[in-house]
């Protein structure tokens, strides 16, 4: 995987590459920026990713918290298509895995549809104060798209689900 690759989700529906390339762009050269759509509409999937000029700002940028358009974007190291990150692993019981960076915030991937943001809440809230539960959804659609996010007040009960892989 390329360290200068970054996996930008959370992106709001209206944002598009140029707003990307200029918000980063203030940390450092931006050398590519793509925003994923959907291939029938045309319109935005809600994460893209962006390509720095070097590791040392890609690195710096994962340790920061990034707000675009009013929304909290996630902002971890891209993985290539067909691999999952080394830290991720199979989760038990939910068949999910977590996964995430150094901080507070994780990705949850791999869930059943019909996993509603309060059932997280409450596995989770089993390792720590939750603050916020992000289940990504299907605009006029209310089936989930079997992934989303969870951030913890601190970065120990975040880790430890990442280490364990299970909710």
């Amino acid at each position: 995987a390329n360290p200068q690759k970054l996996f930008l989700g959370g992106l709001p529906w209206e944002t598009g590459e140029e707003v990307i390339t200029n918000y980063f762009g203030q940390f450092g050269q931006v050398l590519d920026c793509m925003v994923l759509r959907d291939n029938s509409t045309g319109k935005s999937r809600g994460f893209g990713f962006v390509t720095m000029a070097t590791a040392d700002v890609a690195a710096k940028l994962l340790e920061m918290n990034h707000e675009l358009d009013g929304r909290t974007l996630t902002v971890r190291r891209a993985t290539a298509k067909n691999a999952q990150p080394p830290q991720a692993q199979q989760a038990q019981g939910q068949g999910c895995c977590a996964s995430g960076g150094a901080g507070k915030k994780i990705f949850l991937g791999g869930l059943d549809r019909s996993v509603s943001e309060m059932m997280i809440r409450a596995a989770c809230e089993q390792h720590g104060v939750v603050t916020d539960v992000q289940m990504m959804a299907n605009t006029g659609n209310p089936n989930g798209r079997g992934f989303g996010f969870v951030t913890f007040t601190e970065a120990e009960p975040a880790q430890q689900l990442i280490a364990a892989g299970s909710l």
